[in-house]
């Protein structure tokens, strides 16, 4: 008897898994995402801001437009970390990659995480998380989303299959 192919790996933020991991030491577990991925996936969590080493519970960070380039700041103590994010995303996009992730499961909103929902003080509109923007750079490809776009079980059921035809497709 063969044996079952591996199940698609699919990256997504801790903080959705249910780790305290969030600035505030908190969580956003996704019960009904997780019960229904449960044996279909591999997750490949992944926490930018606590992973580069901000810790947990942590200052709050925004994205900032500044003389028309975007920086990733620190909100209290006015600290730009723009650089050491942007390095850490590369190797972790990278290393994603390697790890052949099919899909990505990203927090809405989070100023390292969210794609097109997080606030851009001083632009206009909304913006992408520096992590974010960084995958999706390096994988244009990867179907993603955020979990605020898997409230039903259709959507996530649709996501699903956009995570088994990408990763059919790179094997």
């Amino acid at each position: 008897m063969p044996a079952a192919p591996p199940l698609p790996r699919v990256g997504i933020s801790s903080c959705l898994l249910g780790e305290p991991v969030r600035f505030d030491g908190g969580h956003r577990r996704q019960p009904a995402l997780l019960d229904e991925f449960a044996g279909q996936v591999e997750w490949v969590a992944n926490c930018p801001e606590a992973e580069m080493g901000l810790g947990v519970p942590r200052e709050t960070i925004r994205i900032e437009l500044q003389d028309g380039a975007l920086r990733l700041m620190t909100h209290d103590s006015r600290r730009d970390i723009s650089d050491s994010m942007t390095t850490w995303a590369r190797r972790r996009a990278a290393a994603l990659a390697a790890k052949n992730i099919s899909g990505y499961v990203f927090k809405a909103r989070s100023p390292s995480c969210g794609v097109g929902s997080v606030a851009v003080i001083g632009g206009e509109g909304d913006g992408t998380g520096f992590f974010a923007a960084e995958l999706i750079r390096r994988l244009p490809d990867l179907p993603i989303v955020e979990e605020d776009q898997l409230a039903s079980s259709t959507a996530r059921q649709a996501f699903l299959q956009q995570v088994r035809r990408y990763a059919a497709s790179t094997v």
